[in-house]
């Protein structure tokens, strides 16, 4: 019991230093490689694609502390780069192909941009 309570301390800490230090792809980027590691199942099409349940953008967007608007402009630019791939029926997840442009290791096939665009509805400006 101990060590659960220590353990859900600890990722909590996490996510709160994630949201007040990190842009939205970024946040994104690890939310959902998160929850497809913790509530997905291995996707037979690929090698380290995990499936889930999709998440209406506006319940990623209360997880990670921003709008849906910017998570709908990440998960377009996230498709594009190959790292997810999602209908309405399934999220699929590229975990290792995430994790490795979190790690500065692979290069986007398109500059990924840090931030939503500013003119966003709900977005604040600098």
């Amino acid at each position: 019991l101990i060590q659960s309570l220590a353990h859900r301390c600890h990722d909590l800490g996490q996510r709160m230093a994630t949201l007040s230090a990190e842009p939205t792809t970024r946040r994104l980027a690890k939310a959902l490689v998160d929850l497809s590691e913790r509530l997905g199942e291995p996707d037979a099409g690929s090698d380290s694609g995990r499936r889930l349940s999709p998440y209406p953008h506006r319940v990623l967007a209360q997880y990670i502390g921003t709008t849906r608007e910017a998570v709908t402009h990440c998960m377009n630019e996230f498709r594009r780069q190959g790292f997810v791939s999602y209908t309405r029926r399934d999220l699929i997840v590229r975990g290792d192909a995430v994790r490795d442009w979190l790690a500065g290791t692979v290069t986007p096939r398109q500059p990924l941009t840090p931030e939503v665009p500013q003119n966003l509805p709900g977005t604040l400006s600098a």
